[in-house]
């Protein structure tokens, strides 16, 4: 069943939706993102009491005036953060991942929510597929009860078959082949490190999965960073274009990534980036994203910080995201006062022993501003030259006199919902 019949089975107004959305295509032209961000905020000033006290001052037409709203600042009922007049036509609510700390839950208008995914069928048919591909999902679920079941149905209608990423051994894997010799998959779609997992068992194997499994077209990455070197490695075992997908489940498919080169959904959202300081940077300055969601009158993500640090660049109307550099929370911090990304942290260990294909998965743990854990997980043994590669590594990359302690662990621990951190502060 097409992915849009099962949303309009569910309640949800997906004529008006498609209506909406192809007007907001129509109307893009020089100026439109200005002009729908000041219609936003000020639908949400004259409707949402939550945010008109939020912001609390008359910000004279200057857009920099209005206050950088958080996470935090939206936690709670979502009930008290919405207008009563927008909760009484009816919402689709869920939850973020809480990944990153605690979840957060959050309301967009039906017609919007819909709206979402019409945007990134947008995104993913300039690519060759849509939302009604037969995917190969990536993904944790939970174990047991209802959500079980829900996410299980939900499978069942967006003609998605689940690769539950919790256990991610060689007998696992096998098993995963055996489902692609038998199913005409079209997209992969999921975890960035998950799917790497089952990159490497391919290349250990010598398996191109293409080759039995001609139905696929895409793959597409997304939640966790993906470097150049590994979209290559994915695109030689898949034997597919590889694609990275760039969002948060707050907002919607922000950005896609080919060739290096984002695509942002610039009818959808308006993008910022900010110092310490929240003054806007330039474009090809390094700071805290910011995001403003273009046509939702519920939660109010209106310069919302999203958590992650970029630099953009825009082209007339047309925004780029040039780089994107991690969660703002994975940061380390040196001894010299230093503070540092924490992709910075999986690039050091990466080129000190990335190349062995025994290397299942490693990650980086700072125990205080002078000791840092290094766990890899590997089918045998890891050498002394390697730990000692390691090390220099971390000289290289970060600075001299650091404590590295480097462990083999069998495993290492996802979050609840199958996400995997390269990098975790404990400071």
């Amino acid at each position: 069943m097409d992915f849009f019949t099962v949303l309009k089975l569910s309640g949800y107004p997906v004529s008006e939706a498609i209506k909406r959305y192809q007007e907001i295509l129509n109307a893009q032209s020089e100026g439109y993102q200005n002009k729908q961000k000041w219609q936003i905020f000020n639908d949400q000033i004259r409707i949402n009491p939550f945010y008109r006290d939020f912001v609390g001052v008359d910000i004279q037409g200057n857009w920099e005036r209005i206050p950088i709203i958080q996470k935090s600042h939206l936690m709670g009922a979502y009930q008290d953060k919405i207008s009563p007049e927008i909760i009484r036509n009816g919402l689709y609510v869920s939850r973020t991942s809480g990944s990153t700390g605690t979840p957060m839950l959050f309301a967009r208008q039906n017609h919007f929510h819909v709206m979402v995914w019409l945007a990134a069928n947008r995104l993913y048919s300039q690519f060759g597929f849509d939302v009604n591909s037969y995917q190969a999902r990536f993904y944790g679920i939970p174990l047991s009860g209802f959500n079980f079941y829900r996410e299980k149905l939900k499978d069942l209608m967006a003609k998605r078959y689940r690769f539950v990423v919790y256990d991610l051994g060689d007998k696992v894997l096998k098993k995963w082949v055996d489902v692609f010799n038998r199913k005409r998959f079209e997209v992969i779609y999921g975890y960035t490190n998950s799917i790497l997992q089952f990159s490497n068992y391919l290349k250990e194997k010598g398996l191109v999965l293409s080759t039995f499994c001609p139905s696929l077209k895409a793959c597409v990455v997304t939640s966790e960073m993906c470097s150049g070197e590994e979209q290559a490695q994915l695109h030689a075992t898949f034997g597919v274009p590889v694609y990275n997908e760039y969002g948060a489940s707050e907002v919607c498919v922000i950005g896609f990534r080919d060739k290096n080169v984002w695509k942002v959904a610039d009818e959808m959202v308006y993008l910022e980036v900010v110092d310490d300081n929240g003054a806007v940077l330039q474009d090809g300055e390094a700071g805290r994203l910011l995001v403003t969601l273009l046509h939702n009158n519920a939660t109010p993500i209106i310069r919302y910080e999203i958590g992650d640090l970029a630099t953009i660049k825009r082209e007339g109307e047309h925004t780029i995201i040039t780089s994107l550099q991690g969660r703002m929370n994975d940061t380390g911090l040196l001894p010299s006062g230093k503070r540092v990304p924490g992709l910075t942290f999986y690039y050091a260990v990466h080129e000190a022993i990335g190349k062995d294909i025994r290397i299942k998965e490693h990650q980086v743990v700072q125990k205080d501003t002078l000791s840092f854990q290094v766990n890899v997980c590997l089918n045998g043994d890891l050498s002394s030259n390697q730990i000692k590669a390691i090390k220099s590594a971390f000289n290289l990359y970060l600075e001299e006199g650091l404590k590295i302690e480097v462990k083999q662990v069998k495993s290492i621990e996802r979050t609840a919902k199958g996400k995997f951190k390269h990098f975790i502060s404990e400071i």
